[in-house]
């Protein structure tokens, strides 16, 4: 037997939308809608990823299903997105230290000098969740300036202590950034990184 439904069929609000909202990252939107089962079939054919929501379109479709109940089905709607908007420093800012290597090398005449060294030094990383692949927050200066580790010192004609191997390089910073496409064509989350760095002197 055919399942009728009587009285009002169209697909509507079942309960108020429920949010949860990530600080580092992206927001979430559950939205469950209910109605008839004869409408089921036209409602979800107007359902298109990452189309936005009616009330925020900061908020894309994600992806959906329902729970098949042969009368009433009810489709639950998930969101992503940033809720609002954009916002610049939403992923919070971080600092640590890695051991970086550099090497400097120099001979001249019957004397010279090779070094490889290892030390620390810090980096500093900001986020953000943005809508342009390309806007990247700003870092701040790193707090961890490069420290020394250990060393391999290899010298003709002359001795060089471990306490000098540090001026033989100058200590710069390097900024790089990356982006990750987290909802296609529409959000992103985007990194800059500042990094304390040694380079040999000329």
């Amino acid at each position: 037997m055919a399942i009728q439904n009587f009285g009002v069929t169209a697909f509507s609000l079942k309960a108020p939308p429920r949010w949860n909202v990530n600080g580092d990252g992206l927001d979430s939107l559950i939205v469950e809608m209910h109605g008839a089962a004869s409408a089921l079939s036209a409602y979800l054919s107007t359902l298109t990823k990452y189309s936005g929501h009616s009330g925020d379109s900061n908020m894309r479709l994600s992806d959906w299903d329902n729970d098949n109940d042969r009368q009433w089905p009810t489709v639950t709607l998930r969101y992503i997105g940033c809720r609002g908007g954009f916002t610049a420093n939403r992923v919070k800012p971080t600092q640590d230290t890695t051991l970086q290597s550099a090497s400097y090398s120099q001979q001249s005449g019957e004397s010279g000098v090779t070094i490889d060294l290892q030390y620390y030094t810090g980096s500093s990383h900001a986020g953000a969740i943005a809508s342009s692949p390309t806007s990247y927050p700003t870092a701040v200066t790193p707090s961890q300036s490069p420290q020394f580790h250990s060393a391999s010192i290899r010298t003709r004609n002359f001795i060089l202590g471990q306490s000098n191997v540090m001026s033989y390089f100058t200590q710069t910073t390097v900024t790089t950034h990356s982006s990750e496409e987290l909802v296609p064509d529409v959000w992103y989350r985007t990194t800059t990184t500042r990094t304390y760095i040694l380079i040999p002197n000329a």
